[in-house]
């Protein structure tokens, strides 16, 4: 099989390696073996979709983000325009806000979610015009 480099998706899936303990554990919770994980950290195995799936279950990571950083982007963008139900409910500088979110890498977002923690509540969602 030829190498591919999938970057991100190496990373998100080293960064759950170290969140589980070992790369058998990460592998049980995926469904894979553990030699299938090793090839897709070294860019020679690249997931299947039902994988992506559950990597983003188990990662907490948006399905989309993680198809596309297995090289997936086609199937993630017909998801996304299946689903895109929801898009109208938020403004245009929240996708803005949300797809630079999306971009990030895992480190980055928790980062950011750490910061977003220490604001104040601000209750309940007010309904926008």
């Amino acid at each position: 099989m030829n190498r591919t480099t999938h970057t991100e998706l190496i990373q998100l899936l080293k960064a759950e390696i170290d969140k589980r303990g070992s790369a058998r554990a990460l592998a049980k919770l995926i469904g894979l073996t553990e030699g299938r994980l090793g090839r897709a950290l070294r860019g020679e195995f690249s997931l299947s979709v039902e994988k992506c799936l559950r990597v983003s279950k188990i990662a907490g990571e948006p399905p989309s983000r993680v198809l596309r950083a297995a090289g997936k982007g086609g199937i993630a963008d017909l998801i996304e325009d299946l689903y895109a139900v929801g898009d109208d409910l938020i403004s245009p500088s929240e996708r803005d806000l949300l797809a630079r979110f999306r971009v990030l890498g895992p480190k980055a977002q928790r980062t950011l979610r750490d910061l977003l923690d220490e604001l104040p509540d601000t209750g309940s969602r007010q309904k926008r015009a």
